[in-house]
């Protein structure tokens, strides 16, 4: 019951959670280029129109792309070596493709440094950005700013122009991996073929969602696109899982009281249906009702006592190994224990004092 308990909390804090970027008035969709744009530059020309096309609606604030959307079920990661660490030294980083309005477009703040730019095209320096966790892991006491590195084993260092605040890229709650960030210039993935349109407006305006996807049919009215969602629709896919899971687990708690109830009931009422004579004779010498159910509510609990103090150790040891599985949450916490031990004593009290109750009736009879 205490694990079950713990990861219920798990599943309510991921409903809760934010995943770094502001969510609200935001609408996706996914796409994928025609074959004759193969090349970084053919990519940023071809999603520079869509995306001015799209900030012409009425209603829309800022357009931008990115490879990859954060909190989807996806991303590609990549061995990263930093310039004047030992080769072997690398850190495993999440890498995402964007053209440069997606942090203003998802609002995600830029904490050092710059944002991709004009300045940033396929033929200059080549760049990159980091987030707050890459760059506190490989200069947790110096500016990563001008700091170079390199994607697995390419040969083109990448020098570091910003910091941007972490987002969170598996599940909102999961840990912040260290990630790198492509401008769509330079983009070292552009035979993916593929990439997710970010608007932010009033998409609660009617007919919002059907004016930015007709938009982006005036640039090519062939152009496939998937999965088309508001933050709402967006969220609700991602939670869709931690709602599941909240209800199973929520569900087997419940199971595991109405199994520790009618366990105990068996018991105590086994017990004193050996215990009736005794009972009787306990009566007739002028034993009263509550002295009865005294002691067979006292044998229950005592019962209930040491099967809870054994739950309570066997509870730890599975709590230390969940504590891995869990973020944002101790598997651990005494006051998850202290609710568990006292709630299954309250059912074990009233369990006994039903299964006792036969008891009572022998002065009646």
């Amino acid at each position: 019951m205490d694990i079950l308990r713990q990861n219920v909390r798990y599943a309510l804090r991921r409903l809760r959670q934010s995943p770094g970027f502001t969510t609200e008035n935001l609408v996706t969709m996914s796409l994928r280029f025609r074959s004759n744009i193969d090349s970084p530059d053919r990519q940023q020309t071809f999603l520079g129109e869509i995306a001015e096309r799209v900030e012409a609606l009425p209603g829309v604030d800022r357009a931008g792309f990115i490879h990859i959307l954060h909190i989807d079920g996806d991303t590609w990661t990549a061995d990263v070596a930093i310039d004047g660490w030992a080769d072997e030294d690398r850190i495993g980083a999440s890498v995402r493709t964007v053209t440069p309005e997606l942090f203003e477009v998802m609002q995600v703040p830029v904490l050092r440094g710059r944002a991709f730019d004009a300045r940033d095209t396929s033929d200059g320096l080549p760049v990159a950005i980091l987030n707050r966790t890459f760059a506190g892991h490989a200069w947790p006491d110096t500016d990563p700013i001008g700091q170079r590195v390199k994607r697995g084993d390419d040969d083109l260092w990448l020098t570091v122009i910003g910091v941007v605040d972490d987002v969170h890229q598996d599940t909102v709650v999961s840990p912040v991996r260290p990630e790198i960030y492509f401008p769509y210039t330079q983009n070292p993935f552009a035979w993916s073929q593929s990439a997710t349109l970010v608007v932010r407006g009033r998409t609660g305006q009617p007919g919002f969602v059907d004016a930015v996807r007709n938009a982006v049919w005036t640039i090519d009215p062939n152009l496939p696109l998937t999965r088309v969602r508001t933050s709402a629709q967006l969220l609700d896919d991602v939670m869709a899982r931690d709602r599941f899971t909240t209800w199973l687990l929520a569900s087997f708690a419940a199971v595991a009281v109405a199994l520790a109830l009618i366990g105990i009931h068996g018991v105590i009422a086994y017990t004193v249906g050996r215990r009736t004579r005794e009972f009787g004779i306990r009566i007739a010498l002028g034993a009263t009702r509550a002295e009865m159910l005294a002691i067979a509510v006292g044998q229950g609990l005592r019962l209930a006592v040491v099967g809870a103090l054994l739950g309570l150790l066997c509870a730890y040891a599975g709590a230390r190994a969940l504590d891995t599985l869990l973020f944002g949450v101790s598997a651990t916490d005494p006051a998850t224990f202290v609710v568990v031990t006292a709630m299954l004593l309250v059912v074990a009290t009233g369990a006994c004092y039903v299964a006792a109750r036969p008891a009572t009736a022998l002065r009646r009879e």
